[in-house]
């Protein structure tokens, strides 16, 4: 008999909007973890249990000073739990870490005399510390690692304090990583900044649900681009000074009055979008928008789409911005910078500037517009059907057993 583990932050889409009202937020994890599990369900037959640990930035941030365990069932015969902590900021990441480690192991000795397979989404030393927990109680038990980020990328402004933590949880990753037997890579040159030999690692990056694209093709705006005398150039996603977004919004400088500029998302560099926004009535800024489909058919009803990341900045080569499956769904053209961690195969469907300069922005934006429009939604729906076809959970799910029945072999 075998048994399945999923060891994470996954939570069912109820829960999630449930944990909202406690001050939790993290979209691209929640809809990346069920994507994938989905996938491997639906492919493999099988049924995983999941135990998780939720992020968080803790009391008094956080009006709970104690998290309580949470349990949940995502599918039929699943008993599923989000592990109870102390949650005060800071010491929430020892008792969160000592409740996973635990939860885990009395998993394991309940189900020892099965043949285990398990799998830990993100590179957080809480779960490598609970799979290698789970590895001395069951040592044939295989462990497959899903990266899609390394963590020294995932939070560049740090305090002190957070910085001596990062460390110390950069040493705890490196102790117990070696109870991993096969790494799911969101991006290719991770293996080469883990040190990881040929065969034990593969690349998927990421997916789309196959039971969204159905729902996307019928949201509004699908026929409703805008008219050739107005172009629509939209951003959407994190807001950060740390994605260049100041030089996004400078470009305009080099556009004449046909161009507007809309935006959507959050994040640090959002009250500087909105003094834009006053200045420029081209800019139009509409914050954090409650659901993806919101973001997605206003995505709908312009000329382009922009992708914003600086190809200096050094995580660039290490992560997949997600956000493209979503830009490149919608079939509107979708201009981007080159970015490492961007598989070859995508550039057959987008266009590239030539860097990320204001000028080089708005020269690429011109450049787009400069393809006759025929052309230009050509390559927007084939860019559609490529990551509907290519680039779905499904799909992306029978690659990532493919790797891991050969790890089993």
């Amino acid at each position: 008999m075998k048994k399945y583990l999923w060891i994470g932050s996954f939570v069912t889409d109820e829960l999630a909007e449930k944990l909202r009202g406690t001050g939790y937020k993290n979209p691209a994890s929640v809809t990346s973890q069920k994507n994938i599990l989905e996938g491997l369900e639906t492919v493999s037959g099988r049924t995983f249990e999941c135990v998780g640990l939720l992020s968080q930035p803790g009391y008094p941030r956080q009006k709970k000073l104690f998290f309580r365990e949470i349990g949940f069932s995502h599918a039929d015969g699943a008993n599923d739990v989000l592990v109870g902590h102390l949650n005060v900021t800071y010491l929430n990441r020892l008792a969160g870490k000592k409740s996973l480690v635990r939860r885990v192991k009395a998993w394991a000795r309940e189900n020892r005399n099965a043949e285990l397979e398990v799998f830990i989404y993100e590179m957080r030393s809480a779960c490598l510390a609970a799979a290698k927990a789970l590895k001395r109680i069951a040592p044939a038990a295989k462990v497959f690692l899903i990266v899609p980020d390394l963590p020294q990328f995932m939070d560049l402004n740090m305090s002190g304090v957070k910085k001596l933590l990062k460390k110390l949880d950069a040493s705890s990753i490196r102790r117990d990583i070696g109870c991993v037997d096969g790494f799911i890579l969101y991006a290719a040159k991770m293996a080469d900044s883990l040190g990881l030999p040929d065969g034990k690692w593969t690349v998927m990056e990421g997916s789309i649900n196959v039971s969204e694209l159905d729902r996307f093709k019928r949201l509004p705006g699908a026929d409703q681009a805008a008219a050739e005398d107005k172009i629509v150039v939209t951003y959407s996603g994190s807001v950060q000074s740390g994605f260049r977004i100041e030089n996004l919004l400078k470009a305009f400088d080099f556009l004449d009055g046909r161009f507007e500029l809309w935006i959507t998302g959050a994040g640090d560099a959002s009250s500087l979008v909105g003094e834009y926004a006053k200045k420029d009535g081209r800019i139009k800024y509409f914050g954090f928008l409650p659901t993806r489909e919101d973001a997605a058919a206003l995505q709908r009803r312009s000329s382009m789409l922009v992708n914003m990341r600086d190809p200096a900045a050094p995580a660039s080569d290490y992560c997949f911005p997600s956000k493209l499956f979503e830009y490149m769904l919608t079939g509107r053209p979708v201009l981007t910078c080159r970015l490492g961690g961007i598989p070859e195969e995508y550039f057959d469907y987008l266009f590239v500037m030539d860097g990320i300069s204001p000028r080089e922005i708005a020269e690429g934006i011109k450049r787009v517009c400069g393809v006759p429009r025929e052309k230009r939604e050509a390559l927007g729906e084939s860019a559609a059907r490529f990551v509907a076809k290519k680039k779905n959970n499904i799909e992306q799910a029978r690659k990532i057993l493919d790797f891991t029945d050969h790890i089993d072999s």
